[in-house]
């Protein structure tokens, strides 16, 4: 039978959660779909974790003898894929119980070129950020799928006046199955698919702007984890330093663009992002361009996270200002009070947050079970 589904885990140096989020994919259900794990040269113990599942005719192992970085990576990840659609999946995360019944449904409906959702998102109990271990946060879920312009997520991210975060609600190939005919097409458009350093947030750009036809599901198909080793937490966090230096050392090209500072803040990565992928794709995104007081205001409000990077994020507000003679001499330490811890059960607006410690749910698997118990995903 032909192959539907390449579900790709990268992994390095996590074989501790890559053997829970192999659990979350080897019981999905049907013989359309492959699990291919590309190891870039990490952990000796990350073979034994896929062999132990005694799967070779659904999990293919690669392994890099050398190190390839995220970006090179992904690359040949999506290379050596054999779906017809395809998806990357962190080596911390998971997808929910009857995710591929969903896509299934979902794409026979629509035929769309990217099929993409919001996940939901578990923080494991070794998460760098201590007041949100253990928290299981829940979209609230609907069995609507509906055809979408994939262009205009894209869009709203580079309004004016947005915040950086809204890079998560792109049709990622990290949260969406994306069709091996828009892979090819990126490809022979700019010469591969992943034109940056952080390469979720730019496939996401990529697939908006390329993509012919796209559909949105309300039913997540994923749950995000983040964990101890998370690149994207280490790098906004001190306790991250040597994680954050490990994933330097894999880069083929710098993090930050030369218009913006040097920093470790997500506002500067995601402006950055925005920047090539105008130079890399042009078309519609021309007419397009940074609002340099939203990167200024996004770096500002990462101090309120309290990880302890206050003096840091200030003086990188401070130089980028500088650069585009832009006055916030006004700005000082105290104007950021640190974030208030929260860890409770309940619903916020379509958002269930769950505090998983005291039923003692302490990895993506068991995320999982629980999220199929409340919502029955």
């Amino acid at each position: 039978m032909a192959l539907n589904f390449s579900i790709i885990v990268p992994t390095v140096n996590r074989p501790e959660t890559l053997v829970y989020t192999l659990r979350t994919l080897v019981d999905l259900g049907g013989d359309d779909y492959e699990i291919v794990v590309t190891d870039d040269a990490g952990h000796p113990e990350n073979r034994s974790v896929v062999e132990s599942f005694g799967r070779p005719d659904l999990i293919r192992y690669i392994r890099h003898e050398t190190r390839q970085g995220m970006r090179g990576n992904y690359e040949f990840s999506v290379g050596v894929a054999q779906g017809q659609y395809v998806t990357i999946l962190g080596d911390d995360d998971g997808f929910v119980v009857n995710a591929l019944v969903y896509a299934r449904e979902a794409l026979a409906a629509t035929r769309a070129e990217v099929l993409f959702w919001w996940p939901h998102m578990y923080w494991w109990p070794t998460a760098l950020i201590e007041h949100k271990r253990w928290m299981l946060y829940v979209m609230r879920p609907a069995k609507n799928v509906r055809p979408v312009d994939p262009f205009s997520y894209v869009e709203a991210l580079y309004q004016p006046g947005v915040h950086h975060w809204l890079f998560e609600r792109l049709p990622s190939i990290y949260n969406g199955f994306v069709s091996r005919t828009l892979l090819q097409r990126l490809k022979e458009r700019t010469g591969s698919y992943f034109l940056d350093e952080v390469p979720d947030v730019y496939s996401g750009i990529a697939n908006g702007v390329m993509a012919e036809s796209a559909a949105f599901i309300e039913w997540p198909l994923s749950i995000r984890g983040i964990s101890g080793k998370s690149y994207g937490v280490a790098f906004r966090n001190p306790a991250g330093k040597d994680i954050a230096s490990e994933f330097r050392g894999g880069m083929k090209s710098p993090m930050c663009a030369p218009e913006l500072v040097d920093s470790s803040a997500l506002a500067v990565h995601v402006a950055s992002i925005k920047l090539r992928a105008i130079r890399a794709l042009q078309g519609r995104l021309s007419a397009y361009n940074i609002a340099v007081p939203d990167v200024i205001n996004g770096i500002l409000s990462e101090i309120q996270e309290g990880q302890g990077r206050t003096a840091e994020l200030l003086a990188d507000a401070r130089a980028l200002a500088a650069k585009y003679n832009i006055d916030i001499g006004h700005i000082h330490e105290a104007s950021f009070p640190n974030a208030t811890p929260i860890k409770q059960w309940g619903w916020q607006q379509d958002l269930l947050a769950v505090n998983c410690e005291p039923v003692g749910v302490a990895e993506i698997a068991q995320a999982r079970s629980l999220l199929a118990a409340l919502v029955g995903a």
